[in-house]
């Protein structure tokens, strides 16, 4: 009974609602991520067709928060937050139709699963921020709904894809039916008492500020740590796996599900950019380690480990760059502010790609070596900067 009324409590604030929405949206999108390996196994797509499913995603995501984040300025949120519900509950019908690996459907479907995302950070972030007490409870709200969403769907895409049978439906038949449940109560949410803006900038003034350049350097890493964990590192290990789409789902979700873990701690400890960073480097090293030892089987033991720096990382970059960027951006330009920042975490969607295209010319081992450069590099500019705006 106490469980039930604490449940009905949360349920009628606001704020929840549209977390809730911002958790459909993000379980929308990397469902797909043990996909990858399920239509590979299980159709004529090849590793070609995946992976660029898998990247064509971040395209939706970018033209969303571009025009998703000033129109939800000038509109208000929940004109632009319902349509993303929608959006991504359309995405997972659309995959329906491409259950025998049709390119054309799972096109569509991961397209529309991108375009939700966008849709739902620029104005879900910024609606979740307005209707919270404090900037940093706002932040931490919305940062932990995206991220839930990220680190559950996959590892439940993964087990139905490897255990039931349809592997190419089930996942998705998750996700519809928790539509169904969460688009009506996003629905009913009432607008915030603000009025809409009337400015209509598509690109917000506030991000071409010094201070904002701190965000834009270590933004990519955001997503590039966690989609190099558990998108490229498995690919390197496969002769070991011998579930590799249970294997897939279960490591996103661990990375994943290390950034929620991580964001619980942001009220109690400081948790800064340097501090990400750090973590990101340090999973260089593992990721180093593991491809320069990948024909030996204990490497797999590794992911794990591997999977929770690079996910505390995660959540430590994505909070306070969501964090810093609010405090940063004028009222008026704070849908188009967030939408910039979203964007440029994107950016890290292509790590694996880079690392792709990296690792047959120099080899692998040494395009970590270049990546854990460049983390060091980040870091200690990151650190330096913070001192110099104390003094």
């Amino acid at each position: 009974m106490i469980q039930h009324t604490r449940l009905v409590c949360m349920i009628s604030q606001k704020w929840f609602r549209v977390a809730l929405g911002m958790f459909l949206v993000a379980c929308g999108a990397n469902l797909f991520a043990p996909m990858v390996v399920v239509y590979q196994v299980t159709t004529d797509l090849g590793v070609l067709h995946t992976t660029f499913l898998f990247g064509i995603y971040a395209l939706g995501i970018m033209v969303a928060l571009f025009l998703g984040g000033p129109l939800s300025d000038s509109l208000g949120r929940r004109a632009i937050m319902r349509p993303a519900v929608l959006t991504t509950t359309a995405g997972s019908l659309i995959f329906l139709l491409g259950f025998e690996g049709a390119f054309l459907p799972l096109l569509i479907g991961r397209l529309c699963a991108g375009m939700a995302v966008g849709l739902a950070m620029s104005s879900g972030a910024a609606w979740i921020k307005e209707l919270s007490t404090r900037l940093t409870v706002g932040a931490k709200r919305s940062s932990i709904a995206l991220s839930a969403g990220f680190a559950l769907a996959p590892g439940v895409g993964g087990i139905c894809a490897q255990f039931l049978p349809w592997p190419t439906v089930v996942p998705y038949l998750f996700h519809i039916g928790l539509a169904l449940v969460i688009v009506p109560l996003v629905w009913t949410v009432p607008e915030h008492k603000n009025a809409p803006s009337t400015r209509r900038a598509l690109f917000p003034r506030s991000v071409l500020t010094p201070r904002y350049l701190r965000v834009a350097t270590y933004a990519p890493w955001v997503f590039g740590t966690p989609t190099t964990a558990f998108v490229f590192l498995p690919a390197q290990l496969s002769e070991h796996l011998h579930r590799p789409i249970l294997v897939a789902g279960l490591l996103a979700m661990l990375t994943m599900g290390s950034g929620v873990i991580i964001q619980q701690f942001a009220g109690r400890v400081t948790l800064t950019p340097v501090h990400g960073m750090f973590l990101a480097a340090c999973g260089m090293a593992l990721c180093l380690v593991i491809v320069a030892t990948a024909q030996h089987r204990w490497a797999v033991y590794l992911l794990p480990l591997t999977g929770i720096v690079m996910g505390c990382s995660y959540g430590i970059g994505m909070l306070s760059g969501l964090a810093e960027t609010q405090a940063i951006a004028d009222p008026d330009e704070l849908g188009a502010a967030t939408g910039v920042f979203y964007s440029l975490t994107y950016l890290g969607f292509f790590a694996p790609f880079i690392l792709s295209l990296l690792g047959p010319a120099v080899g692998n081992a040494t395009a970590f070596v270049i990546g854990l450069s460049v983390a060091i590099l980040t870091a200690a500019w990151l650190h330096l900067s913070a001192r110099g705006s104390q003094n």
